[in-house]
């Protein structure tokens, strides 16, 4: 599994089209601008320290995160934006983020290993590895109160 970069392609092809529109006028402020670099930036520093908790993963190269994070990473940069724009979050982005939140914990809490075995060029990169065997997840993945 290869690591990338969040790309402001990437961000863009995940909009409406509105949303699109909504975003390129916030851009036009070079205030704003910096906004979404720091918040891009911050997204990314938390999955990365969310995947370094577990001393057993390997990190790929600095300023990216695994293409299987992506989709969780960008759902919490647009939340962030949508709030950013003063915007009401739907059911739906509320949910997206919610659930992109719970697997970013999860990876923190170990419950997704990283280890060698993807493929971007010649290297060896760190992949998920998802396990059904209970001895190989001796915690829970969420911490439970009251059971």
């Amino acid at each position: 599994m290869a690591w990338i970069a969040i790309t402001q392609e990437m961000l863009l092809n995940s909009m409406s089209e509105d949303l699109r529109l909504q975003y390129s006028q916030w851009l036009q402020d070079p205030q704003k601008q910096e906004n979404m670099a720091f918040i891009v930036n911050n997204t990314t520093s938390e999955f990365r320290t969310a995947i370094g908790n577990n001393p057993s993963n390997i990190l790929g190269p600095t300023g990216t995160i695994p293409d299987s994070c992506a989709r969780h990473a960008i759902n919490i940069i647009i939340g962030t934006m949508l709030m950013q724009f003063s915007a009401t979050l739907s059911p739906e982005a509320r949910n997206a983020m919610e659930k992109a939140d719970i697997f970013l914990r999860q990876v923190g809490y170990g419950k997704y290993k990283m280890e060698p075995g993807g493929d971007a060029g010649s290297v060896l990169l760190p992949t998920p590895r998802y396990s059904t065997d209970p001895a190989e997840q001796p915690e829970r993945a969420l911490p439970c109160e009251g059971i």
